[in-house]
């Protein structure tokens, strides 16, 4: 819950930027060779023939096949930091022409398989020879519409959000955090909220800056124990709704996977905690009881994650 929550994409797509830029300067250099050694005239020793046959696998199998696998990993990383910056519109440049270069040999290959084997299938003699052209149809399509679809790639947005955005959510939400809204949800419910839900909110509670494994059973039971990521902002957005029951439930804590949520079922000075696996709207049969009061949770073993 401390330091920077996007250093660790920031690093992973920092990574991949020199990865591309590696695979782009050993593209370059087999062009490269291939371009001085053409100019040899015949006069190449052994070795330089075995450097000129990797060059060109490198040419034309491995920098491609890599480029593009990097460029799938790269391009949401992109879209993410959203900047209009020198090094953004390079790795952008890189993208573009692997993808291009790429989407131009596989739709001229599959162009021609196309014609080759409706070609084929009109003067086929036999089931053999009809299905062997269907087949070469097939192979061209499939090479034509992912010729197409990597010419699209570079233009295609692929995260739902930007770094910015992220990061004024995560300012919103830590402001929330810091500045409960207890009023406004006892007005929305009604009555007032237990005095031990609001003391977890205080600077010094270690529910604001840990995360931990609960084990209702005792340390020593690994079987049952229920992971506490962050605590969920007291604002009445927290509030749900059981399916089944009636009465307010307020969302007070929530776990690792971002479906699992902790609710406290509101009306008594000590209610009972439930535990939702389906997030803030899920089913009745992802919705248990774990504690059958607030006071007998917070006594609960826990473990620092």
């Amino acid at each position: 819950m401390t330091g920077d929550p996007f250093e660790q994409t920031n690093q992973i797509g920092q990574r991949q930027q020199k990865g591309c830029l590696l695979t782009f300067m050993v593209w370059a250099a087999a062009i490269g060779w291939l371009v001085w050694i053409g100019r040899q005239l015949g006069r190449r020793d052994s070795w330089e023939d075995w450097v000129t046959f990797g060059a060109y696998v490198v040419l034309i199998f491995i920098a491609p096949t890599l480029g593009i696998l990097q460029a799938m990993d790269l391009k949401p990383y992109l879209d993410w930091k959203n900047r209009r910056t020198g090094q953004s519109f390079f790795y952008r440049g890189l993208i573009t022409l692997g993808c291009w270069l790429l989407a131009l040999v596989m739709t001229v290959f599959g162009v021609v398989g196309l014609f080759i084997g409706i070609r084929e299938m009109w003067e086929a003699n036999s089931i053999k020879q009809g299905l062997t052209a269907l087949g070469v149809c097939g192979l061209g399509g499939m090479l034509t519409l992912g010729g197409g679809w990597l010419f699209a790639m570079p233009f295609r947005n692929q995260t739902a959000s930007t770094e910015e955005e992220d990061r004024l959510r995560l300012d919103q939400h830590q402001h929330r955090l810091t500045h409960p809204h207890f009023a406004s949800i006892e007005e929305a419910i009604g009555f007032p909220l237990p005095a031990s839900y609001k003391v977890m909110f205080m600077a010094s509670s270690d529910w604001m800056t840990k995360e931990w494994w609960l084990h209702p059973n005792g340390l020593e039971d690994e079987e049952v124990m229920y992971s506490f990521t962050e605590l969920e902002p007291a604002h009445v957005e927290a509030l749900r709704i059981h399916p089944e029951i009636d009465g307010p439930f307020l969302c007070f804590g929530r776990g690792d996977d971002g479906e699992e949520e902790l609710w406290l079922q509101l009306g008594a000075p000590d209610p009972p905690v439930w535990h939702s696996n389906g997030g803030s709207h899920p089913p009745a049969d992802q919705i248990e009881p774990v504690a059958g009061s607030f006071s007998e949770f917070l006594r609960w073993p826990k473990q620092e994650a």
